[in-house]
């Protein structure tokens, strides 16, 4: 059989290039792409009737109007999705349908469910604002979710308060406010930290697909749970470039710097799941998101720097998934304006 030298050449060619191309591929799957955050409206305006003063959350409904609470208003305020004013619910007070400085609060299923923290309840009202029920805490709970009439919520500790083994990152309640379990380690044994406070494993919660995600305020992690209380998936998110961002967490002497202060910096201030994964904010003076597959490969990052190099406090986000790589994003800010943002990206 004759062999031209082109053939020869081709063989030893041809692994080089499909090595370049296998290379290619992970490059390109493994990249991480930076994208500016583009501003398309915010609200309220400083001219509108009812300002926010210390907005801490908002929520939809089925017809895309938003609720923010605000928690210095001990209010809640009602808008439409293009940002018109449409209602206040609740004032300040101890009676039905009165709040003293509401902090977490979710939507479901036509109905709100605010933890009231000055007055150590939960209050169940409509998405009009109408008092249906509430019930007495024992113990204060944060990052409330509500699914299939369980609430879902991480009970408030005290630094000294319990020992490690009595405390839980998840508690699951009835609408009457009875515990019906409570799961999840803290963080000392997954991060090989130990002695740290119980305040160090306070979590942010979200319900996507009957799962529950739970991200940690300070440590680059997130776990997510069973109804049940299985742990189905551990996220270690990159742990070198976020510990470079809050190196005093990692030192348990600066952290118990004096008795009941516990010296810890968010690494965290917000999250939101769609379709298309995880999205974390950052704790940083511009707006960062970064964006995790469900594989917990970083895949963009999106940033937005205000003109007037304000400091951004995020305390809320929510990301609405448009169409493919092309997202709406909804950032709630204390500072340097409360309001709802709205931005697209480039």
């Amino acid at each position: 059989m004759i062999f031209s030298k082109r053939f020869f050449v081709a063989i030893l060619v041809l692994p080089i290039i499909i090595s370049f191309a296998h290379l290619s591929a992970y490059k390109d799957k493994n990249t991480i792409v930076t994208k500016n955050l583009l501003p398309v409206m915010s609200f309220p305006q400083e001219s509108d009737d009812v300002l926010l003063i210390f907005p801490t959350g908002f929520q939809w409904d089925e017809e895309d109007n938003i609720y923010v609470i605000d928690q210095n208003q001990s209010a809640i305020i009602k808008y439409t999705e293009n940002g018109e004013f449409i209602k206040q619910i609740g004032r300040r007070g101890q009676g039905p349908g009165e709040f003293e400085m509401p902090h977490e609060f979710v939507y479901d299923n036509k109905m709100l469910l605010i933890v009231d923290q000055g007055n150590r309840r939960v209050q169940i009202l409509n998405s009009d604002g109408k008092y249906l029920s509430s019930f007495k805490l024992f113990r204060l709970i944060m990052n409330i979710s509500h699914f299939n009439n369980v609430i879902i919520g991480q009970q408030l500790y005290r630094s000294n308060e319990f020992e490690f083994q009595d405390i839980y990152l998840i508690t699951k309640y009835n609408r009457q406010g009875e515990i019906l379990d409570s799961f999840g380690e803290p963080i000392n044994k997954t991060i090989g930290i130990s002695k740290l406070p119980p305040t160090a494993s306070k979590v942010m919660l979200k319900i996507y697909k009957n799962k529950i995600y739970a991200l940690y305020w300070y440590y680059p992690l997130l776990q997510v749970y069973s109804f049940k209380g299985e742990l189905l998936k551990t996220y270690k998110f990159d742990n070198k470039m976020y510990k470079d961002l809050i190196p005093g967490n990692y030192n348990l002497q600066k952290i118990l710097t004096a008795r009941n202060y516990i010296n810890l910096r968010y690494l965290f201030l917000a999250f939101d799941i769609n379709n298309d994964g995880l999205f974390l904010c950052i704790y940083k003076n511009d707006i960062e998101i970064h964006h995790y597959n469900f594989e917990g490969e970083l895949r963009h990052i999106y940033i937005y720097k205000h003109e007037n190099d304000d400091e951004f406090y995020v305390t809320d986000l929510k990301v609405v998934d448009n169409n493919a790589e092309e997202y709406k994003f909804y950032v709630l800010t204390y500072l340097p304006w409360p309001r709802v943002r709205i931005f697209t990206s480039n």
